[in-house]
């Protein structure tokens, strides 16, 4: 080949390259609706624009990139946002860009791992094809698309103007409190203003947004949270919407404004004198040097709170204080008075917080009685659920009368492992009668799922775990505790449930068992309380009824097993519980008979956790031998 030849084509490589690009961004440099493409990772990806059709290339436009949610495509949320609410005119001079998630549409943008590039890729696209006003950028995101818009607005906020989040679907507590997941970078919540709306129907979501808005506040962020009144999942109203820009054009609207955003006070007390804490947020445009708060017991006010200090806008601070009153239910609050001794606070919407607490008297109840849930219970305390996951007073199943405590979990909405659901007895005085001890009804069963859902057959259970506080809750100790085969009531498990409905246990009368606990060795204990823990497996239907207190109870019931596991499925660790036998060694094995753990003990009996951070999603088999060269087996799912 000819230098002559050589140089030739490489100019017309040069010229074509030219042209394609031309020809790409003239037809992307048009107005109204339309779709381009864009190549990324070996796939055409679809985004849907709405430009405006006056667009004018020699004036400076905003960006909004937004994100759609589950099941959605990129161009019916662009419809949706565009023809249907209009935002269009809510948001004047800006160009739309709405990215596909690509063909896995049952999952975020950051799934496949990667795939949230594409939402750069997309802002890149029309940097390079329309006048964007530098660091002019609003991220926003319906649903998964709301949750996927904080984690990367939040990992890149250098990239983006402000963060506009509908109803963000946040998977769980444990997601929004970085227990689980990829974890959200709470700590760069200060950096750019985030607006965030929330349907109060759409309970699903509620305890991880909450979540998720208190950890931004508490890391100085710049958040207006809307919660809308009688809506369900859905994006917000205009006159919410209207509320957007000028939100992000001052984030801090009033000159004085402290958010008292979180009441810290226990649910119940031995003393007749409570710590407690209030965590404050200057929203306020104005340094606050000073606060001046009153509690509140019952409605009549307490002595003036006063904090001194530095406390610039969004900041946040938390204060203590304490409250003194008699035994019995009472209402307890706080609210601010002035700031910087002499200002009144502008918004009166955040200045008060308050809950409820019982005060025990010097010793608890005489423990001869029974519970069965029919009325209000008031003495029971429930813990404040932070998951969909909760304690609840079931009206279709019961052992006795019309109710009992209900709870379930499931596979099928949130990634709950290790979150641990609770209930707490009144606090009773042990020393009164002889011989004490516990008694309740039972009823439960695990899930089991068999090819072709999974590899191999897998049960999924949650554990039962019964403890006792001789101190009025200060410290606890386990007097209980099963899980799976050992904790079911009935000998089948629920097999493959694929719908929610499926997965709870609707017991007939002999699929009750009644479980009796000695507490004698707690006889002398003036402040008992006992606490029953429903711990997250990830599968499981339960309901407790009739629990009594009360002299010359029996023992519990004891169940053979040789060994079992939990979590099951597994995530960062395996613990191994032993049923009391003396063993040499525990294995973690693959399905191809690969020993990939293997401890050799120090000490013949216990329960072992075997660290499986390291290790492949998949299922495994763990195995004991005990001193007499046998070996048992227990199949365990890997997720991580």
């Amino acid at each position: 080949m000819s230098y002559f030849e050589s140089n030739l084509i490489d100019m017309r490589t040069f010229i074509s390259l030219i042209v394609s690009t031309f020809v790409s961004t003239l037809a992307l440099a048009q107005t109204g609706n339309f779709t381009s493409k864009i190549s990324f990772n070996g796939e055409e990806r679809v985004v849907a624009w709405h430009v405006p059709d006056g667009y004018d290339d020699s004036k400076s436009y905003r960006l909004m990139v937004g994100l759609h949610g589950l099941g959605d495509n990129a161009t019916n949320y662009r419809n949706s946002i565009i023809n249907s609410l209009k935002w269009n005119t809510l948001f004047p001079n800006t160009i739309f860009a709405f990215p596909d998630g690509g063909a896995d549409q049952n999952s975020d943008f950051y799934a496949p791992e990667g795939d949230e590039a594409f939402i750069d890729e997309t802002i890149k696209s029309a940097i390079g094809s329309y006048n964007i006003t530098n660091g002019r950028v609003i991220l926003q995101g319906f649903s998964l698309g709301g949750s996927s818009a904080l984690q990367y607005g939040l990992d890149h906020t250098n990239k983006f103007e402000a963060l506009l989040l509908n109803t963000p679907a946040v998977q769980g507590y444990s997601t929004a409190a970085n227990i689980l997941g990829r974890g959200f970078a709470y700590e760069n919540a200060s950096d750019l203003p985030i607006f965030i709306t929330h349907g109060e129907d759409d309970a699903l979501y509620t305890p991880s947004i909450n979540e998720s808005v208190r950890r931004l506040k508490t890391n100085g962020g710049k958040v207006q949270y809307i919660l809308m009144k009688g809506v369900g999942h859905r994006l917000p109203s205009t006159t919410i919407m209207n509320q957007v820009l000028p939100f992000f054009d001052q984030p801090a609207a009033q000159s004085y404004d402290v958010d008292l955003f979180e009441l810290q006070l226990p649910s119940r007390s031995c003393s007749d004198q409570v710590a407690a804490h209030i965590l404050v947020q200057n929203r306020g445009q104005e340094v606050v040097t000073s606060l001046d708060m009153i509690p509140i017991i019952d409605g009549q006010d307490q002595a003036t709170v006063n904090w001194t200090g530095t406390l610039k806008p969004f900041e946040t601070v938390s204060i203590p204080f304490s409250i003194t009153s008699s035994q019995g239910d009472h209402e307890v609050g706080i609210r601010v008075n002035n700031i910087n001794a002499n200002q009144p606070d502008q918004e009166s919407a955040n200045n008060e917080r308050s809950q409820s607490i019982y005060l025990v008297p010097g010793n608890g109840q005489t423990p001869d009685f029974m519970e069965g849930f029919e009325g209000d219970s008031e003495a029971w305390l429930l813990n404040e659920s932070k998951t969909i996951f909760q304690w609840f007073q079931d009206e279709d199943v019961s052992k006795s009368g019309s109710f009992s405590l209900g709870n379930f979990n499931t596979i099928l909405i949130f990634n709950t492992l290790g979150n641990v659901e609770y209930f707490e007895s009144p606090v009773v005085d042990l020393s009164s009668i002889s011989n004490p001890g516990v008694t309740f009804d039972l009823s439960y069963n695990y899930h089991r799922y068999t090819p072709p859902y999974f590899t191999d057959t897998v049960n999924i259970t949650d554990t039962l775990e019964v403890q006792i506080s001789t101190d009025c809750g200060t410290t606890y100790e386990t007097i209980y505790r099963k899980w799976g085969q050992a904790l079911a009531t009935t000998d089948e498990p629920i097999v493959n449930p694929l719908q929610v409905a499926d997965c709870f246990f609707a017991p007939e009368d002999n699929e009750w068992r009644n479980e009796g606990i000695s507490l004698e060795k707690y006889k002398s204990a003036k402040n008992a309380t006992i606490r029953f823990n429903y711990i997250s497996g990830l599968g499981g239907s339960i309901n407790i009824d009739n629990i009594q207190f009360g002299s010359n109870l029996d023992a519990p019931k004891k169940v053979s097993v040789p060994f079992d596991v939990f979590p099951n499925p597994a995530n960062t660790y395996v613990q191994v519980e032993l049923g009391g036998q003396r063993i040499q060694h525990v294995q973690l094995t693959n399905t191809l008979g690969q020993i990939v753990l293997d401890n050799r003990l120090d000490k013949p009996t216990g329960n072992y956790r075997l660290n499986t951070t390291n290790l492949e999603v998949g299922m495994y088999n763990v195995s004991i031998v005990d001193e007499g060269g046998n070996r048992y087996v227990q199949k365990v799912m890997l997720q991580h």
